[in-house]
């Protein structure tokens, strides 16, 4: 009987879920399944069978929450649990043979079923597997092979994977690469004396007859990843951020724009063109955490990609692109064509003027990503508060209700967007791209979130600002959206 514990895969052409809904089980799902990462594999099966280890050798699960998607979160985040923590009376040799099962990184966990079924026919003789050994840190490695042989019942773990053994591992593998055959186990020799926990009790009980007795399955469900949820981007390594789908005011009030107005010498052409504030619907999409740095571009450079920075200075710095010092600082001297192709190397695009104002300020309407308050010295490098950039990772304080950093000041950020003076008085209201690029104003792009030089007026959430999409200063960089569904 093979029994599957939650879809890791759905093609696009089934269309069984909503945008960016996760299926599965979630108290099993793997934590690269909860990260929704791009590549998922076997060993995501061998996460689900070690928590259903667990739950036999223990009757309960590994993680617990008020709801699926703070199971998730849990997978994704949370310290694997002591095994002999919930159950004393358990041998020592299974802690990590748990640990390996249920590692956060695939790379950490068994490669195979059969070498979880090894593992666990090695701590049922008292002793700890060498492939568990080599998974396992310098200091547990140790503390494992000093265990003393112990009094266990194999037959009872070895018949635990003989039950789930058939799921795992059977995607992308060949012939060569499978392992031997499992002989099943009489039901007679099952031993009787199992004490371990209740729940183990009853399924070897289960074994007995076939069909086996009839139980509740966990039941797929549908799952929406929270607001500000973090996964990375496997191409560059950006920590990317999850925007759930909804509506958010976007643009200026008028009594805003004024009262910007009056505090802002830069700004006060865009402060009142960003009006009026209006409703806008945006489906689910991930934002980068951070301005993209130099670092980063410098491998999308490397790949032969993206042109190199227009200068390697920045405003107060005469060694800046390229040098170590610098590495985690915005990149700037990037055209808005340089930021686009980076962003479409890096699997994403850059976010639309709509996509960038919600991650920026949330959906009530707030003047910057922290609130109504302006800027103070720890929340925003801006109105020369440091004469330079500041690195992608600074001014936590100021983060933006989904965890965006520098959304603020630092660099202006190009967007997708063309400009147009008019357009929040005609804009859409679902998932709006901006002007064709025939409205008469063809050189302009949106650019965000105002720069260290710029004043108030320009590091505003809501203001509408642009830059000539062939221009690159030491003042512009950028950062990328990734869609749900690429």
């Amino acid at each position: 009987y093979l029994t599957d514990f939650g879809i890791v895969k759905v093609s696009q052409a089934a269309e069984l879920t909503g945008t960016m809904n996760v299926v599965g089980t979630p108290a099993y799902m793997s934590p690269e399944q909860a990260r929704a990462a791009r590549e998922i594999d076997g060993r995501s099966d061998i996460y689900s069978l070690g928590v259903m280890l667990f739950v036999m050798l223990t009757g309960q699960k590994p993680y617990a929450a008020e709801t699926d998607s703070g199971l998730l979160v849990a997978h994704a985040t949370d310290p694997i649990p002591d095994i002999l923590a919930v159950n004393s009376q358990l041998p020592r040799a299974l802690q990590p043979v748990m640990e390996t099962a249920l590692a956060k990184s695939p790379d950490s966990r068994y490669p195979t079923a059969g070498a979880l079924l090894k593992a666990l026919q090695a701590a049922a003789a008292g002793r700890v597997d060498e492939a568990t050994v080599d998974a396992l840190s310098p200091l547990a490695a140790t503390a494992a092979r000093r265990l003393k042989p112990l009094l266990v019942v194999g037959v009872l773990l070895t018949l635990v994977v003989v039950v789930g053994l058939g799921l795992a591992l059977t995607r992308n593998r060949t012939a060569a690469d499978t392992d031997p055959p499992v002989e099943s186990i009489p039901a007679a020799e099952v031993p009787a004396l199992v004490t371990v926990a209740p729940t183990v009790a009853t399924l070897v009980e289960a074994t007995a007859t076939f069909p086996p007795t009839q139980t509740s399955l966990p039941t797929a469900t549908t799952v929406q990843l929270p607001a500000g949820f973090a996964s990375t981007n496997t191409t560059d390594g950006a920590e990317i951020l999850f925007v759930p789908a909804g509506e958010f005011l976007m643009g200026l009030t008028e009594q805003q724009s004024q009262n910007l107005q009056r505090n802002s010498q830069y700004c006060s052409p865009a402060l009142r063109v960003s009006t009026p504030a209006h409703e806008v619907y945006l489906d689910d999409y991930w934002i980068y955490k951070t301005e993209v740095s130099n670092a980063q571009y410098q491998e999308c450079v490397a790949d032969g990609v993206c042109n190199p920075p227009a200068n390697s200075y920045s405003k107060e710095r005469a060694n800046y692109y390229g040098n170590s010092q610098y590495a985690d600082y915005p990149v700037v001297f990037v055209s808005w064509g340089d930021a686009d192709s980076y962003c479409n190397w890096a699997g994403g695009r850059l976010p639309t003027e709509a996509e960038w104002e919600k991650a920026a300020r949330g959906t009530d309407g707030r003047l910057f990503p922290w609130g109504d308050q302006y800027p103070a010295s720890d929340l925003a490098n801006t109105t020369f508060a440091k004469l330079d950039t500041e690195p992608v990772y600074s001014y936590p304080d100021g983060a933006s209700p989904y965890g965006a950093l520098n959304m603020a000041g630092n660099v202006y950020e190009w967007v997708a967007d063309w400009f147009s003076a008019t357009y929040y008085q005609s804009s859409p209201y679902e998932n709006p791209t901006g002007p064709s690029n025939l409205s008469g104003e063809l050189d302009r792009r949106v650019v965000r979130g105002g720069a260290f030089t710029y004043d108030l007026g320009c590091a505003c959430s809501g203001t509408h600002d642009w830059w000539e999409y062939y221009e690159a200063g030491f003042a512009v960089g950028f950062r990328c959206a990734v869609d749900v569904n690429p």
